[in-house]
């Protein structure tokens, strides 16, 4: 089979391949620590700030501003009733202000 026909087929399978990976959580970027173990320092961050709305990029405060930015979102979340002990907020700021600009 010549052309173009058999490379539309492969660049639309790895497409498919890949959607499917990132929707089941899969690719380079996914961490799933066992179990047992705790969440890594990321995941940790976007579950706690990924409850609410879409777990921003750290970059997109500086260092600095995290702090603020942290406790005025807990203050809403506190509002909702989000389950997350002090711990858990305090490692998500800092995750944030380890990779903050």
């Amino acid at each position: 089979m010549n052309g173009p026909l058999p490379a539309l087929i492969a660049a639309v399978t790895g497409f498919l391949f890949l959607t499917l990976g990132l929707l089941r959580g899969g690719g380079p970027a996914a961490e799933n620590p066992s179990p047992s173990s705790p969440l890594t320092p990321r995941a940790n961050y976007q579950r706690v700030c990924g409850s609410c709305h879409p777990a921003h990029s750290p970059r997109l405060h500086r260092k600095q501003d995290w702090a603020g930015v942290v406790k005025d979102m807990g203050q809403r979340a506190g509002h909702r009733g989000m389950p997350f002990s002090e711990e858990e907020i305090r490692r998500a700021l800092e995750f944030l202000e380890q990779h903050g600009r």
